[in-house]
């Protein structure tokens, strides 16, 4: 749903996996879908009926047997297609994931040529924390509070945001990526979507760059040592980041809001720091939040 139809300047955005939430904390841009076998946790029912008498759009579909999973698959690829159809454009085709693929090559013969991918020195540091971001973006201040603030002031009705992680995952980091991206939810009403690099890039990322100029992209890498490719000059963790610095390059290119935070050392530390900072950012707001816009 999200790389098929992505493209021309439109697209629809699917949020996976989010913890539901109370109404006021949802803009008027949503549709809400629940897909059961049988019915839903009562908890869940619960949350979807608040939604609804808010005003929402909530589908709910019901299936009896873990056999009829092949049939959701269907009803989908069917949505998708028609979606196509209905918003004029081509589903089979992904022109922007080409796109990135081919800053990705271009990033990894800076590196085989000059030893690294040419990035610039962060435009401001706290701790083991580096932010880095195009110079049409404003660096709010030195601590990861007031970067979590100014990402968040970018997020205005209609758009939305995308957490987007180049690290191993497991359960603690999951957890703390979770984190950020519900308190960016929570402190802007708008959506908020959390994607894996580099797998991202063949779902959202079509949609990120070829659908509507409408997301705020933060990036999120570290240092987790690398692995040899075989038959390859580079290894694993070289490969990663050429991808996470390609698909900045094409962001940036299409005028799109967009910063890094790079974790030095303890990649879990990190991402803890950055998950308070985005929850008590989300909470207390700001005043100031004109004078650092972005755009």
């Amino acid at each position: 749903m999200a790389e098929s139809p992505g493209k021309d300047g439109r697209g629809i955005l699917p949020v996976d996996g989010e913890r539901l939430g109370d109404p006021g904390v949802y803009d008027d841009t949503r549709v809400f879908v629940s897909v059961s076998l049988g019915d839903p946790p009562a908890e869940t029912t619960r949350a979807l009926d608040a939604l609804a008498a808010a005003g929402h759009p909530v589908l709910r579909w019901r299936r009896e047997r873990r056999e009829e999973l092949g049939a959701e698959f269907l009803r989908w690829e069917l949505a998708t297609a028609v979606a196509g159809a209905v918003i004029g454009v081509n589903p089979f085709d992904e022109p922007n994931v080409a796109e990135a693929k081919a800053a990705t090559r271009a990033v990894l013969e800076r590196v085989r040529e000059h030893g690294e991918g040419g990035a610039p020195a962060p435009r401001s540091t706290d701790g083991g924390l580096e932010l880095h971001a195009p110079l049409s973006v404003a660096a709010p201040g030195t601590f990861v509070t007031a970067w979590a603030r100014g990402l968040m002031d970018l997020v205005g009705h209609g758009r939305f945001a995308a957490v987007l992680a180049f690290l191993h995952r497991t359960d603690a980091r999951h957890a703390a990526l979770e984190r950020v991206r519900h308190a960016w939810r929570d402190g802007t009403r708008a959506p908020a979507t959390l994607g894996y690099g580099p797998r991202y890039l063949h779902s959202t990322g079509q949609l990120h760059k070829g659908g509507p100029a409408a997301g705020v992209f933060l990036q999120i890498t570290g240092e987790e040592g690398d692995v040899p490719i075989p038959g390859e000059w580079y290894g694993f963790q070289v490969l990663r980041d050429a991808q996470a610095a390609g698909d900045f390059e094409v962001l940036a290119k299409h005028g799109l809001p967009v910063a890094r935070v790079h974790i030095r050392g303890d990649v879990d530390a990190g991402l803890a720091r950055l998950a308070s900072a985005f929850e008590t950012a989300a909470r207390a707001g700001d005043p100031h939040a004109e004078a650092r816009r972005l755009r």
